[in-house]
C-alpha cells in the first residue's frame, strides 16, 4: 500500500514540476502583464485564454482518457495502432479547425468585440488549439509508460521558450496581448518539433475505424464532462463580459489565476500521476483500500495550501502587482480556492463511474453544474460583480461534488476515510479564522503570526489526532532520513525515476 502511495507521490511531484512550469509563465508574469496591459485588455485576453481552454476540451473528445481505458484492456500488441488512430484524428480535427477560424475571423472579432482588429488574436488562437491536441495525446501517451523525465523536459522546454518570448514581445516590442499568444504559439511548435521522434517511434500509418468509435463513444461523455468543467473554472468570464466589462473581467481573471494555483501545483500534477496508476490498480486486491487512503492524504494537501493561499491572499496580490487596479481581485480569492479543493476532492471520488462504466454520469453531473452555474451567474453578477461569479463557482462545485458521490458510491463503493477528511477541514477552518483576528497588527507581526499559523497546521492535526501509528512511524522515519542536509544527495540518488 505504502509503496503504491510512494511511486504515486514521487510521479506526481515529477508531473508537478512539469504542470507548474507551463502553467507558472502566467503566474510569473503577473507583474509584467499587470505593468503593461491595462485592466480591460487583460480582461481581453482572459477571454481568448479561456477559448483556447474551451477548444481544445471540445476537440479532444475525450482521447487522452479513452486510450488509457482502451490500453489497460486490449493487447499490448494493439496499443501502437491505438494511439496511432486517435493522433491521426486529432491532426485530422486541427487542420480543419484552422480553415474555419481563418476564413471566419474577421466574423468572429465583431461578433465577440465587435471590431474586426482581433481577427489575427483568433487565427492565432485557433494555431495553439491545433498544435495543443497532438500534444495532448503525446502527453498521455508518454504519462502512460512513466516518462515521468521526458515528459518534465518537454514542459521545461515549453516554459523557457514561452517565458523568453513573451518577454521580448510584450515587454521590448509592447505587442500587449497579441504578443501573449504568439508566445504561447512559438512554444507550442517547439513542443511538437521535440516530440517527433517520440511519435514516429509510437505511431503507424495504419488507422482503425472500430478504435476510433469506440474510444469516442468512451470519451464524449468525458469531453462533454471536461468542457462542462472548463465551464466551471473559465465560463463566467464570458458571463462576466457580457454583463458588466472589460475591466471587471480583467481584475476576477487575475484572482482566479492566483486562487488556482492550488489546481496547478497538487491537482493537474496528482491526476497526471494517479489516472494511470487507478487504471493499472483497478483489478488488484486493495484499490479500494488504496484509493480510500489517497482521497485522505491529497485532501491533507489541498487544505494546507488553500490555508496558505486564502490567509496570505492580500499579501499576495500586493506581491504580484504594484497597480491598484488589480488589488481589488484579493477578495475572491479565497472562495474559489474552496472551490478549486472541492474539485480536487472530486477527482478521486469520481474514478468510481469510470472503473464501472458509467461515464455518462460524470459528464451529467458536470453538464448539470455548469447548467447550474450559468444560472446563478446571471443572478448573481448584475448584483455582485465578480464576487458573485466566485460565489457561483463554489456552489456549483459542491453540487457537482455531492452528485458524483452519490452515484459513485452506489456502482463503485468505497469506504472513505470521511472523519479524517472532515478534521483536515474543520482544522483549516479554525486556523483561518484565527488568522482573521491578526489582520490588525502591524505588518511584519503580522505576517509572522500567519505563516506561524499556517506551518503549524501538521501539527493541529497531530494534537486532534488525525495520523494513525503507522503514518507517524512513517513520518518519524522520514524526518530520519531527511533532516540532514548532508543526506540529501544520497537519498535522492536512491530515488529511481
Amino acid at each position: 500500500m505504502f509503496k503504491d502511495i510512494r511511486s504515486l507521490t514521487k510521479h506526481s511531484m515529477i508531473y508537478s514540476v512539469g504542470n507548474v512550469a507551463t502553467r507558472l509563465v502566467g503566474i510569473i508574469l503577473i507583474p509584467l502583464y499587470t505593468r503593461v496591459i491595462p485592466v480591460d485588455m487583460f480582461g481581453i485576453y482572459a477571454l481568448f485564454e479561456v477559448t483556447i481552454q474551451f477548444g481544445q476540451g471540445l476537440l479532444l473528445f475525450g482521447l487522452p482518457t479513452a486510450i488509457f481505458r482502451w490500453f489497460s484492456t486490449e493487447k499490448i500488441e494493439q496499443r501502437r495502432l491505438i494511439f496511432s488512430t486517435a493522433f491521426h484524428f486529432s491532426v485530422f480535427i486541427s487542420f480543419l479547425l484552422c480553415l474555419i477560424f481563418f476564413f471566419g475571423r474577421i466574423e468572429l472579432s465583431n461578433l465577440f468585440f465587435h471590431a474586426d482588429s482581433y481577427a489575427i488574436h483568433f487565427v492565432l488562437t485557433a494555431l495553439i488549439i491545433a498544435c495543443l491536441l497532438p500534444t495532448q495525446l503525446l502527453s498521455a501517451k508518454l504519462r502512460f509508460d512513466n516518462k515521468s523525465l521526458h515528459f518534465i523536459s518537454v514542459k521545461l522546454v515549453k516554459f523557457f521558450t514561452q517565458l523568453i518570448v513573451t518577454i521580448i514581445l510584450v515587454a521590448k516590442i509592447k505587442a500587449g496581448i497579441l504578443g501573449i499568444l504568439w508566445g504561447h504559439f512559438i512554444s507550442d511548435v517547439i513542443v511538437l518539433i521535440i516530440l517527433i521522434p517520440y511519435t514516429l517511434k509510437n505511431i503507424t500509418l495504419n488507422f482503425n475505424h472500430s478504435f476510433l468509435i469506440g474510444m469516442i463513444r468512451f470519451g464524449v461523455p468525458l469531453s462533454i464532462s471536461g468542457l462542462s468543467s472548463r465551464f466551471l473554472n473559465m465560463g463566467d468570464r464570458y458571463i462576466l463580459g457580457l454583463l458588466t466589462d472589460m475591466k471587471t473581467v480583467g481584475i476576477y481573471a487575475i484572482g482566479y489565476k492566483i486562487a488556482n494555483l492550488v489546481d496547478t501545483l497538487i491537482i493537474q500534477s496528482f491526476q497526471n500521476a494517479f489516472i494511470p496508476m487507478a487504471w493499472k490498480k483497478v483489478s488488484t486486491q486493495n484499490s479500494k483500500r488504496f484509493y480510500a487512503k489517497t482521497l485522505t492524504y491529497l485532501s491533507f494537501l489541498l487544505a494546507w495550501i488553500a490555508l496558505f493561499l486564502s490567509v496570505f491572499r492580500h499579501e499576495i496580490i500586493h506581491l504580484f502587482t504594484k497597480n491598484s487596479d488589480y488589488w481589488e481581485a484579493s477578495n475572491i480569492i479565497g472562495i474559489v480556492v474552496l472551490a478549486v479543493c472541492i474539485k480536487g476532492v472530486a477527482t478521486i471520488v469520481k474514478m468510481g463511474l469510470q472503473f464501472s462504466k458509467q461515464t455518462k454520469y460524470i459528464a451529467l453531473s458536470v453538464f448539470t453544474a455548469a447548467l447550474l452555474n450559468a444560472g446563478l451567474n446571471f443572478l448573481f453578477i448584475p448584483k455582485y460583480s465578480f464576487y458573485g461569479a466566485a460565489y457561483a463557482t463554489l456552489a456549483s462545485f459542491v453540487f457537482m461534488m455531492g452528485f458524483v458521490l452519490l452515484l459513485s458510491q452506489k456502482y463503485y463503493p468505497v469506504q472513505y476515510e470521511w472523519k479524517r477528511i472532515f478534521l483536515i477541514s474543520i482544522s483549516c477552518f479554525f486556523l483561518y479564522i484565527t488568522s482573521l483576528s491578526v489582520n490588525h497588527y502591524q505588518s511584519v507581526l503580522k505576517i509572522i503570526l500567519k505563516l506561524i499559523m499556517v506551518l503549524f497546521y501538521p501539527l493541529v492535526l497531530y494534537v486532534i489526532r488525525f495520523f494513525d501509528k503507522n503514518e507517524i512511524y512513517r513520518l518519524k522515519g522520514a524526518w530520519v532520513k531527511w533532516r540532514n542536509p548532508q543526506n540529501w544527495k544520497h537519498n535522492l540518488k536512491k530515488i529511481k525515476l
